[in-house]
């Protein structure tokens, strides 16, 4: 597919043997985690010990020279993007399996021009577990003021100033959950440059519920036997933080600036040492009320219809109850 919105791009740096096979490119909160903890076993895989260098997805849009969009990690050049690969042995497919690439506009793109023949694999998960999972998650990384799944949802509208200012901005995670259930958007995006042929949907139900069956159909799809001796984990559980000191000091906008402008290599082992703080709470989880759920189900069965309508997944029935 030749793009005009790829016309200027410098993508000569891709030109060379070396490429990536497939991306599981989300969305967050579906099981990916547990994916990459399963197809990191797998002999004819190999997945970087970096789970989501986010690389395709930066579009190297700049706010100014330390404000770029940079979520927690990523990685900035091709031959660093390419260094993570360096263990790849001969007849191994390469994966990556960074979930921005769900919502990039211009990720799909990248990653054609990068390998016109790579393997998309992309999950979805019910719209409501989804937010209570993603707001929990950020606000147990500092990045959401608070663990209350309305008033998260709702501040999306009245905290615009902030939003601006602050990781919001940076980290598309944080913020605008609106522009997170664009589903079928973002299924008929990749549908439209890769072919039917080369996307796999899946739902984030099918991980779960049928781990073993799920991990067949995904080896199919790349083309490899799957392992009998597979283990399978369950990664990434919902935790909210237990108090607010760590998440508080991580929303500064003094605390912001300063890890806008300090390079990745340095601000990584520091946030990892901070976050060693943070205390974990799998029993309290927060949830949506009921008034709460009936609403945004409601406004998002339209979607939900459409998306069924572009990948067949039956995700209607699945989530709402019926086909009605």
């Amino acid at each position: 597919m030749n793009s005009p919105f790829l016309k200027g791009l410098n993508m000569t740096e891709h030109n060379n043997n070396f490429k990536v096979d497939f991306f599981v490119v989300g969305m967050p909160r579906c099981g990916t985690t547990t994916l990459y903890e399963l197809l990191k076993q797998h002999q004819k895989i190999f997945l970087p010990k970096m789970k989501e260098p986010h690389y395709f997805a930066q579009g190297r849009i700049k706010i100014n020279k330390s404000r770029k969009i940079a979520w927690q990690e990523t990685i900035d050049t091709f031959e660093e993007y390419k260094s993570l690969y360096n263990g790849s042995k001969e007849g191994q497919l390469n994966g990556d399996m960074s979930v921005s690439y769900s919502v990039s506009r211009i990720a799909p793109f990248k990653i054609k021009e990068h390998n016109p023949n790579s393997k998309i694999i992309m999950l979805f998960r019910d719209p409501i577990t989804f937010l209570e999972s993603n707001v929990k998650s950020m606000n147990y990384w500092g990045q959401e003021k608070t663990n209350d799944i309305e008033e998260a949802f709702f501040s999306q509208y009245t905290d615009i100033a902030d939003f601006a200012r602050s990781t919001m901005y940076q980290n598309p995670q944080r913020g605008h959950y609106d522009s997170w259930f664009q589903y079928e958007l973002f299924a008929k995006r990749y549908l439209d440059i890769f072919g039917k042929d080369r996307v796999l949907f899946l739902l984030y139900d099918n991980i779960k519920e049928k781990p073993i069956e799920t991990y067949t159909r995904i080896c199919s799809f790349l083309g490899i036997e799957p392992e009998k001796n597979a283990k399978m984990p369950w990664e990434n559980k919902s935790k909210v933080a237990k108090g607010s000191i760590i998440t508080n000091l991580m929303m500064k906008p003094s605390v912001q600036k300063i890890r806008g402008v300090i390079p990745r290599s340095i601000r990584t082992p520091i946030g990892k040492f901070i976050m060693s703080f943070q205390k974990e709470d799998y029993k309290h989880i927060p949830k949506a009320t009921p008034a709460f759920r009936e609403m945004l189900m409601y406004e998002l069965m339209p979607m939900v219809r459409s998306l069924d309508e572009i990948t067949g997944l039956n995700a209607y029935k699945r989530w709402y109850g019926s086909d009605e």
